[in-house]
């Protein structure tokens, strides 16, 4: 946690069902937070409802150069807007920048997927099943027809919820791009390096495994 994060209790909670505002909220001060109104300056709140609990409160630190411009507020906009259109994203909860100088600590909050394993869990237990890579080729595709560009596609950022449905997640560094190009298979270049690291660690992942997945990515497109 940053220098100075309040050791007591959360002023707020956010209640279950509710949507993140479309454009962020800012607050005063040294720190800006966005996505709730009520998070105040120095703090970020948990989050009430089983649904709704927390995930990732990732904490990092960069060079400032503007709100805008700092990585957790870009990364809430995005997965914000992914949301509402109903792309399979976490719920963003709150994004949070602690500015000290000419640096910054940045967090962004978002909500538990419930009973997520990441595909690379999976694969340390054995195969998929051809139908479930076809299934995750078919979620990269709705992504990267959206224009959708991962800065890091890889196989501990896709995740599997109890029901079988397919979520990305981190989306740190991501963009809206025009659909298409050589970002996209940028995309699915790095997902393979990723599976193929793991499968010489004893995964279970073979080529016909990446036949599967790029047969459903061919058939979203179509």
């Amino acid at each position: 946690m940053p220098n100075g994060w309040p050791n007591r209790a959360c002023p707020g909670s956010i209640r279950p069902g509710s949507k993140p505002l479309p454009v962020p909220a800012r607050t005063a001060g040294a720190a800006e937070c966005g996505g709730w109104p009520w998070l105040a300056a120095r703090r970020c709140c948990a989050v009430t409802g089983a649904a709704d609990l927390p995930a990732r409160l990732g904490l990092r630190r960069y060079l400032w150069l503007g709100l805008e411009r700092s990585r957790p507020w870009r990364e809430w906009r995005l997965l914000a807007r992914l949301w509402r259109e109903g792309l399979p994203v976490p719920r963003p909860l709150a994004a949070c920048v602690w500015r000290r100088g000419w640096v910054y600590e940045g967090a962004l909050l978002t909500a538990a997927v419930p009973g997520a394993r990441t595909l690379a869990e999976r694969l340390r237990d054995g195969p998929l099943p051809a139908v479930q890579w076809r299934k995750i080729g078919a979620v990269l595709s709705r992504f990267h027809a959206r224009g959708v560009d991962h800065a890091d596609l890889n196989a501990h950022n896709i995740l599997f919820d109890a029901g079988g449905a397919v979520h990305l997640i981190d989306f740190d560094r991501g963009r809206l791009r025009r659909p298409g190009g050589r970002w996209a298979r940028g995309n699915l270049a790095r997902l393979a390096r990723s599976l193929a690291k793991l499968a010489a660690a004893g995964a279970a992942w073979s080529p016909a495994d990446w036949a599967a997945l790029l047969d459903g990515y061919r058939g979203g497109r179509r």
